[in-house]
C-alpha cells in the first residue's frame, strides 16, 4: 500500500509496456502478506525547522514536504490485490519509508483491508484545499493517514503470527541504466542497539520480482516484531532528479515455492604451491643420483611460470641438503621463481607451517604436492586444512577452480613483493633494537588516495583474498564495488604501501559512509602489512580527516571472526569505545576531540585522484 491520500498524478496502464503490465498481474505462489503502507520522505529531514530553512522544501497538500514528482501515482486499471501499480519518481534526498509487524494475514485479507483503505484515500486526494480556510490545509488526506495506520496496526495485530519467508519487491525499471536503490530494515524502536540489515539493490533495466530470504534478515531484528523500513536511491545531484520505477508489492511475504538454498561456497583460493623437489619437480633423487644427473620433469616449468603469472607465489619443502637443491634450481632457470623456500631434513609437515607463517596467510589457502603417499598424508595430519596433491595430478592444477584466480598487474609482481618481505624478514632478525624501532627504521610510507572504478580489478582481488585483516568479512562481488564506487553516499580508499627495502603494491581498501557520523562499513588489508601499525594509521588519518570537516564522532563497522580477531586490537589502541553489538557484528565509536595517539612509525600521504606511488 502507498500514500495515495495526498495529491498525485492519475495514470493508466499505457504507462506500461503491455508485457510489463501483465508481470505485475499474474498470479502469484504468496499465501500471507505485511500490513505496509509505504511514504515519501527526505533522508536530511529535520523536521519542523526544514520546512522554514532548506530550499529543497516543497509542500504537499498537507503541508507535509514532498520529495517525489507529483506523488505516488497509482495506476487504477492495474491492480495488485487490494492496492495499485503505482509510478514514483524520486527528488533530491527522496526516500521512502514504512513501519510494520512482522505479523503476516492471508492474502485476502490483506487485500480488502488494502481495497477499503485505498477508495477512502482516493477519496480524500480529491478534496485537497479542505482545512486551509482553518489553517489546517489537507485534513481529508491527514484523517484518511491517521485512519490507514489505525487500521493497519490493528489488523496486524489479529493477524495470524505467520512468519514471512522473504522481502518481496515487484519493481520495473523504465530506463536503460540500472539504479542503486538501498534497502534498509531495523526494528521499529529506535532504542533497540542492533545493527540494521542493509542491502544494496541493483534494479537493472526492465521487470523484476525481487526476493529476499528472511533467514538474511532475521539476525539483525533482535527479535523485534515490528520493524522499520527504507527504500532509497541516493540522489544528490539536481540533473538526476526525476529518476523513475514502477512498483507493485513491496513488503514481507510468504511464499511456499521459496525453498531455502544453500548458497554455492566457491573453492577457496590458493595462494602459496608449496612444491616438493626430488621425483615431484625434477626426475631422480638429489642425494642418490648426485648434482647435475636429475632431469626436469616434463610440464613442471611451465605450470610454476603460469602460477606465478597468476599470483599464486611458488614455495619448497623438501628433504635435501639446501646448497645443492638450490644449486640444481639455479641450473634450472628457476630459483628466483621460489620463496621461503624451506629445504631441511626436518617432518615436511612442520616445513608447511613454517612456509605458513612466513606469507602470514590461512593454512586453507596453502596447497601441496608430493610423489610419496607418506608424506602427504604426514604434511595432511599436520595441516588439515592445506590441499594436497599427488605429483601426477600437477599437470591439472590450472584447471582447478582453486588456482582460477584474477591477473592483475598487482598479482603478477606479487613473487617481488614476497621476495622483498624475505629481505625485511633477515633484516628484523638483525636488527638490534627490538620490532618497534625495526618499524620505524624501515620508513614505511603509505599513500592513500580516492579510489575509482580504475583500480577495479586490485580492489576487487584485494577484498577476495583478504581473511585475517578484513573488518567486515563481506565478500563483494564486482558489480557490488563497482556500483559501491560510483555511489555518491560511499567514499572509497585504495592504499598504496613502500618502505626502504622496496614496494607492497596496494595493500588496502577502505569504504566510508559520510553523514553527521562518518562509518568506515569495509576496511580490508593485504597480509603482508599485518602488525606494520598500518591499519592504526589508516584509522588516524580518517579520523583527522572526517573530524575536518565537523564530524564530532566516528564509526568502524567490524565482524568478528577467528581468522580476523588479532586487528580488533586497533580500536583499544586508538581509544575507540563499543557503540553497538549484535552477535559477532560490532560498531566502534571514537569521539573526535580525543588526543589520538602519536603516529610515529608510518608516514601517510593523501591524493583525491588515482596515482601510483613509485618503489623507494
Amino acid at each position: 500500500m502507498f500514500e495515495i491520500e495526498v495529491t498525485h498524478d492519475r495514470l493508466t496502464a499505457s504507462s506500461l509496456p503491455p508485457e510489463v503490465r501483465d508481470r505485475f498481474l499474474e498470479s502469484r505462489s504468496i499465501t500471507h502478506l505485511s500490513d505496509i503502507n509505504w511514504e515519501e520522505h527526505c533522508t536530511e529531514c529535520a523536521w519542523p525547522q526544514c520546512y522554514t530553512s532548506c530550499d529543497l522544501y516543497n509542500p504537499r497538500n498537507d503541508g507535509n514536504c514532498r520529495r517525489t514528482i507529483n506523488g505516488f501515482s497509482p495506476l487504477l486499471d492495474t491492480q495488485v490485490f487490494g492496492g495499485y501499480v503505482v509510478c514514483v519518481k524520486f527528488r533530491r534526498w527522496a526516500s521512502l519509508t514504512a513501519s510494520c509487524r512482522l505479523a503476516l494475514r492471508s492474502v485476502d485479507q490483506v487485500a480488502r483491508t488494502e481495497l477499503r483503505l485505498n477508495s477512502i484515500a482516493l477519496t480524500a486526494s480529491r478534496i485537497p484545499k479542505f482545512g486551509a480556510i482553518i489553517g489546517r490545509p489537507g485534513l481529508p488526506s491527514r484523517a484518511a493517514r491517521r485512519l490507514k495506520k489505525l487500521s493497519l496496526a490493528t489488523a496486524s495485530a489479529r493477524g495470524e503470527l505467520v512468519e514471512p519467508n522473504c522481502f518481496l519487491m515487484e519493481v520495473y525499471n523504465p530506463s536503460d541504466k540500472t539504479v542503486p536503490l538501498s534497502l534498509d530494515i531495523s526494528p521499529a524502536l529506535a532504542a533497540t542497539q542492533v545493527i540494521p540489515f542493509k542491502h544494496l539493490l541493483l534494479i537493472e533495466p526492465g521487470f523484476h520480482r525481487i526476493r529476499i530470504p528472511f533467514d538474511e534478515i532475521r539476525d539483525h531484528l533482535a527479535g523485534a516484531r515490528e520493524v522499520a523500513l527504507a527504500l532509497t536511491p541516493n540522489i544528490l545531484n539536481p540533473e538526476d532528479e526525476g529518476l523513475t520505477l514502477f512498483l507493485g508489492i513491496v513488503g514481507f511475504a510468504r511464499d511456499p515455492r521459496l525453498v531455502p538454498v544453500a548458497p554455492k561456497v566457491a573453492a577457496k583460493k590458493v595462494k602459496v604451491m608449496v612444491w616438493d623437489l626430488d621425483n615431484t619437480v625434477w626426475n631422480g633423487t638429489l642425494i642418490e643420483d648426485g648434482p647435475g644427473q636429475v632431469t626436469l620433469k616434463p610440464r613442471v616449468r611451465e605450470v610454476i611460470e603460469a602460477l606465478d603469472g597468476r599470483g599464486i607465489v611458488n614455495s619448497i619443502a623438501s628433504k635435501n641438503d639446501e646448497t645443492a637443491a638450490l644449486a640444481e634450481l639455479e641450473r634450472f632457470g628457476l630459483r628466483d621463481y621460489f620463496v621461503f623456500p624451506q629445504i631441511n631434513w626436518g617432518p615436511k609437515s612442520e616445513s608447511v607451517r613454517c612456509i605458513t607463517q612466513s606469507f602470514n596467510v590461512g593454512e586453507d589457502t596453502i596447497a601441496f604436492v608430493d610423489d610419496q603417499a607418506f608424506e602427504r598424508e604426514e604434511v595432511r595430519a599436520g595441516n588439515p586444512k592445506a590441499r594436497i596433491f599427488r605429483d601426477d595430478e600437477v599437470t591439472n592444477l590450472l584447471q582447478r577452480e582453486e588456482f582460477d584466480v584474477p591477473v592483475t598487474e598487482e598479482a603478477r609482481n606479487r613473487r617481488s613483493f614476497y621476495q622483498t618481505e624475505e629481505t625485511r624478514k633477515h633484516a628484523q632478525e638483525r636488527s638490534p633494537g627490538g620490532y618497534l624501532e625495526f618499524l620505524r627504521q624501515s620508513n614505511i610510507r603509505i599513500h592513500i588516495l580516492a579510489a575509482s572504478v580504475a583500480q577495479i580489478d586490485r580492489i576487487h582481488e584485494l577484498v577476495q583474498r583478504t581473511n585475517q585483516m578484513n573488518f567486515s568479512g563481506t565478500r563483494y562481488t564486482r558489480e557490488d564495488l563497482v556500483a559501491a564506487l560510483a555511489s555518491p553516499q560511499s567514499e572509497c580508499y585504495l592504499i598504496d604501501a613502500v618502505d626502504k627495502y622496496g614496494a607492497y603494491g596496494y595493500i588496502g581498501f577502505a569504504i566510508v559512509k559520510p553523514g553527521l557520523v562518518p562509518r568506515v562499513v569495509d576496511l580490508a588489508f593485504s597480509c603482508r602489512v599485518q602488525s606494520k601499525r598500518v591499519e592504526h594509521a589508516v584509522l588516524i588519518f580518517l579520523i583527522q580527516r572526517y573530524g575536518a570537516r565537523g564530524a564530532h564522532q566516528f564509526e568502524v563497522l567490524y565482524r568478528a571472526s577467528d581468522k580476523n580477531a588479532q586487528v580488533a586490537q586497533v580500536f583499544s589502541d586508538l581509544g575507540f569505545m563499543e557503540a553497538l553489538r549484535n552477535g559477532s557484528d560490532f560498531v566502534y565509536r571514537y569521539a573526535i576531540g580525543a588526543e589520538l595517539p602519536k603516529n610515529s612509525i608510518v608516514e601517510v600521504t593523501f591524493s583525491d585522484r588515482a596515482e601510483l606511488l613509485e618503489p623507494a
